[in-house]
């Protein structure tokens, strides 16, 4: 839009005349963020054909929907890759059914007689937001994850306050000589003699953590047989997730 607001196109599932209407005022109502656009559909099979389309950025579907509900939407497009977050709208709010919904995969959880226009416009662009955000991670995840395994470098992760092996790619295991499942029983130290296990531990418990600091430097490992091998290894701190913290 030239003025600056975000359009969102917006799939409202109900059958309540009077609340299709209440909420197409709400998200009428101007906003100096975004803009929305509403399609409609009346019962769960319109539903589930428009989705079929990938048009819609966020679903805002009612809890009783007929002979239906909202968590059968949930659950009959589960499977869809592609599905845009669904927000879940109920008359009568409760935990139980708040956490079935939730259970079932919604986004979010609405309750008709306390919504607002602000309210309501907000949790549709912050879903929206969130689930954009939610699959740029997981396509960067899946990217990174294909760099690491086909790597030729030999590779790992570890935490280090636990000493406890995550991950290791093939080219490691190759070096190595370990299968994957006795490698990730290891721990750092299993890879060194009792030298530079006294080296590796006065370094690793120093170490704070900087993920834009990349250490360096030459160290002697033991492959599985118990030869020696040179190497140089280069580690870089990074987050998995949330603490605990990971090293490569």
């Amino acid at each position: 839009m030239g003025d600056g607001r975000t359009t969102l196109r917006v799939l409202l599932v109900d059958d309540d005349p009077d609340d299709v209407f209440l909420v197409h005022d709400m998200l009428a109502q101007a906003s100096e963020r975004s803009q929305f656009v509403v399609d409609t559909a009346d019962s769960l099979a319109s539903a589930i054909r428009m989705l079929g389309r990938h048009e819609h950025d966020v679903v805002l579907v009612d809890y009783q929907l007929g002979g239906d509900s909202g968590l059968d939407l949930l659950h009959a497009t589960a499977d869809d890759g592609e599905r845009p977050p669904l927000v879940v709208l109920t008359g009568h709010g409760s935990p139980e059914i708040d956490q079935r919904c939730l259970d079932a995969g919604a986004a979010d959880y609405l309750t008709k007689r306390r919504l607002d226009p602000e309210g309501l416009q907000r949790s549709l662009r912050y879903t929206v937001e969130r689930h954009r955000l939610f699959r740029l991670l997981t396509k960067r995840e899946l990217e990174y994850r294909q760099l690491f395994d086909s790597s030729p470098m030999p590779m790992w992760v570890f935490v280090p306050d636990q000493l406890r092996m995550l991950d290791v790619n093939d080219s490691a295991l190759r070096q190595y000589g370990y299968t994957r499942e006795e490698f990730l029983a290891l721990t750092p130290l299993d890879l060194r003699d009792d030298v530079e296990r006294e080296r590796f531990t006065a370094f690793n418990s120093v170490q704070v953590y900087n993920p834009n600091q990349v250490h360096s430097g030459i160290w002697k490992h033991r492959r599985k047989d118990g030869s020696a091998l040179d190497v140089e290894i280069v580690r870089r701190d990074f987050m998995v997730g949330a603490p605990p913290r990971g090293r490569l």
